[in-house]
């Protein structure tokens, strides 16, 4: 049997649900090994603009108990008591009339009979703007899981980048250590040791630099998971990292990604859900023309107005009928329809504005995801060649067929190729996370 798309977006958000409450386990600090998936569970708990969604929907539940009290019967209990200056009543013949105390309860039960469409017809749209509400933070969820996939994966970047300019720096230093023996043994120029030594100072801004991005890249992670810091914590404080940069194919077509873009996009279900909330508004509008009417029944108990006795009493039931009806109100009424009707064709446009949104959104996420594919790609050889290249630089200065110069620029190209190639795996990752957030497809785990 075939789901319609509204069965399909709660059977996605009951999932999405459940693991909102799995998350509960999370650890109210970061641990000290975080990995993706940990960092994801994390966020589910501690984000903020998850945890501002939630409150949302917490405060739309309550205006729908608030409105559906209006269709359920009403109970209310009065009372009162008086206590009148004995001096001042009336005196009838030498006595008084009346008492100086009075006291009356009434409880009261009403009861709304009809109402035209607007009771049931507002509480239906309250209970669709609930569940678009819920389909909101679905896509507040997975805009926010994109973001720690994000930056996690810009953490890793660091990582590696740290990696490739300690590994630069190493060769610059067995470099010089190579030279410095030339050298005292006579067999190359001053110049050659002074430009290995400044090539080697040269090397050591850059592995500084990527300390410090990986620090920030932390810092940046940590405020998306929703993680206060300690004033005392230490700024190099930072958990075990784990997790690899590898890059793995992954094959799209670009129809098949705008298709399930249609299909999956929780903020377009929510617009069919808005759309059918606003319509019937408009219909609970126009049920303002019909009147109102109620039932009431209460049990009233006073005291008496004909004894001075403050437990003397009078009770008895009441039944009634109560209603209004609008005759003529100068064309109040059909002004708000009139604005209920805009309010669709708002809805509406809107609608059409998300989809538009939603299909440049995945044409840039693909275009991306090819750019990052074709980067990747060509990055895949050029480390084994320059290393290689490296290689081969080396042995001919050795020889005296190559300069030093040839060697240090041959350096200089292997530390390019492996920093391509690391940004490249790097932004191939966030281009699958982003084209797979744009179709509309799980974020959460791995």
């Amino acid at each position: 049997m075939k789901m319609t798309r509204i069965e399909r977006c709660k059977l996605g958000l009951c999932g999405l649900l459940m693991v909102v409450g799995n998350a509960l386990w999370a650890q109210t600090s970061i641990p000290d090994e975080l990995d993706l998936n940990t960092a994801l569970q994390f966020a589910l708990q501690h984000n903020f603009a998850i945890q501002q969604a939630q409150e949302r929907i917490a405060k739309q539940q309550d205006f729908l108990v608030q409105v559906r009290s209006v269709v359920l019967p009403q109970v209310a209990l009065d009372y009162n008591y008086t206590l009148v200056d004995r001096d001042r009543l009336e005196d009838f013949g030498g006595t008084s009339f009346g008492s100086d105390q009075a006291w009356s309860v009434n409880l009261e039960l009403t009861q709304r009979i009809y109402a035209g469409s607007r009771g049931l017809t507002r509480l239906g749209e309250e209970k669709l703007r609930l569940k678009a509400a819920e389909l909101e933070m679905q896509a507040i969820i997975q805009g926010e899981m994109l973001r720690v996939r994000s930056h996690f994966y810009d953490l890793l970047l660091a990582r590696e980048q740290i990696k490739v300019q300690q590994q630069s720096l190493s060769l610059l230093e067995e470099q010089l250590s190579t030279i410095q023996d030339r050298y005292d043994a006579g067999a190359v120029p001053r110049f050659d040791l002074i430009r290995a030594q400044v090539a080697l100072a040269n090397g050591r801004p850059p592995l500084i630099r990527a300390k410090n991005r990986y620090r920030i890249a932390w810092e940046e992670l940590r405020e998306v998971l929703g993680a206060p810091s300690d004033p005392t914590d230490d700024l190099n404080q930072v958990p075990l990292i784990a997790g690899d940069l590898q890059y793995q194919p992954e094959p799209y077509l670009l129809l098949d990604a705008l298709a399930q873009a249609r299909i999956n996009r929780p903020e377009i279900q929510g617009y069919v859900l808005l759309i059918e909330a606003a319509e019937k508004a408009v219909k609970a509008e126009k049920g303002l023309y019909a009147p109102d009417l109620e039932l009431v029944l209460g049990y009233q108990v006073s005291k008496s107005n004909f004894s001075s006795q403050i437990d003397a009493t009078i009770d008895g039931w009441a039944v009634g009928l109560q209603g209004n009806w609008s005759i003529f109100d100068s064309g109040a009424i059909r002004a708000q329809v009139a604005q209920a009707k805009s309010d669709l064709r708002q809805v509406k446009l809107s609608e059409r504005e998300v989809m538009l949104q939603i299909d440049v959104e995945v044409r840039r996420a693909y275009s991306r995801w090819l750019e990052a594919e074709e980067l990747v790609k060509a990055s895949e050889f050029v480390v084994e060649q320059a290393e290689e290249s490296l290689r081969l630089a080396t042995e001919r200065y050795a020889v005296g067929s190559a300069t030093h110069l040839d060697v240090l620029a041959a350096q200089v190209d292997l530390t390019q190729a492996r920093t391509n190639q690391v940004e490249a795996v790097h932004g191939h990752k966030v281009a699958v996370a982003a084209l797979r957030r744009a179709m509309g497809i799980s974020v959460y785990f791995q």
